[in-house]
Parts: structure tokens; C-alpha cells; sequence
């Protein structure tokens, strides 16, 4: 029998927690993203009145986003989407095309979000829109292959219009076609 020299034994629920503290980083489930530059090239013609000079310039634009996969639409809350400027963004981009509404997450801040087509094609935007805020689902009308989301105003002070086109690597540009 010892009296002082031995360790009293050690009890099942303490043996279970540090085994789950010693495999909690093999569960653990980081927030992966990556990040790419995007190009937005005004292909749509702006019709200008005579006379009229106040129609911004249509540049090419670029941005440094932070580009999700699709699971971030279960996200309930994507911190960048506060922080944007006017040189990043956010692109969640689907595995396929498919319809798709935007989220809804816990986001208060404004944003500019871009339907984008497989190609890059821009298919439709929403200006302004408060993520939070949304009370029904805004589904694309056709299938999309990301949704881009800019700071808000993004859209009307660069004049981004859709059928814009976004050039990066997440977009699959069509073969060329005579017409």
C-alpha cells in the first residue's frame, strides 16, 4: 500500500477530456479561402445623351478579393464583407453554374453584389443591398458561377453594368464564336 509515492488514479472524465483536448486541432475546421486578382472590363455600351459629360470613364477595373467556395453561403457572417475598399472584394464561387439566391448573413455593412456567369459574363447586379436586411431570397435568372460582392457604391462609381466582363481565375472564358 503506498501512503505518499503513488498517484491517486486517474478518473475516466479526466483521461476523456485531455484526449479531446490532444485531437480538438484535428477537428477543428479552418476558415479556408484563397485569394486572386479579378479584372472587370466594360463591355456594355453606355448610351450617352448629347451634350451629356457626366458618364464616368469605363476603364478596366481591378480588385484583390478574397475568394470562398460555395459552402461560405452557410456562413452566418463573412468579417471582410465589413471591411471592403475600393481596390478588394469577395467572390463565393459555386463548384457548377446553378441558381442561386444571395445570403443572408449577419453582415450591416452595404454591399454591391454581382451575379457572374461561368464565363464571367456580369448577369446581374443588386447595388446597396444589406446582406441582414434581406426578407426574400433575390435568385439569379440564370445560373451563375460566383457572386462578387464590392463596397458599396462600387458599382455606380465605376459604372459597372452588367454584362461587364470579370477575368480571373475562378471564370471559364468562351471559345470564340463567329456570329
Amino acid at each position: 500500500m503506498c501512503v505518499m509515492t503513488c498517484r491517486p488514479p486517474l478518473r475516466f472524465s479526466s483521461l476523456l477530456a485531455a484526449l479531446l483536448l490532444l485531437a480538438a486541432p484535428a477537428f477543428a475546421q479552418p476558415l479556408v479561402f484563397e485569394r486572386a486578382d479579378i479584372r472587370i472590363d466594360p463591355v456594355a455600351i453606355v448610351p450617352i445623351k448629347p451634350g451629356d459629360t457626366s458618364a464616368p470613364p469605363r476603364i478596366p477595373i481591378s480588385y484583390n478579393t478574397e475568394v470562398r467556395a460555395e459552402d461560405a453561403m452557410k456562413l452566418e457572417y463573412i468579417h471582410t464583407l465589413n471591411t471592403l475598399t475600393d481596390s478588394t472584394g469577395v467572390v463565393i464561387a459555386f463548384n457548377a453554374p446553378s441558381l442561386a439566391s444571395l445570403p443572408r448573413m449577419q453582415v450591416f455593412t452595404a454591399v454591391d453584389a454581382l451575379y457572374v456567369a461561368e464565363d464571367g459574363t456580369i448577369m446581374q447586379i443588386y447595388p446597396d443591398v444589406v446582406l441582414a436586411e434581406l426578407t426574400q431570397e433575390i435568385y439569379s435568372k440564370e445560373p451563375i458561377k460566383a457572386f462578387v460582392f464590392l463596397k458599396a457604391g462600387e458599382v455606380d462609381a465605376r459604372g459597372i453594368l452588367p454584362k461587364d466582363i470579370i477575368s480571373g481565375p475562378m471564370f471559364y472564358a468562351s471559345p470564340p464564336v463567329m456570329q
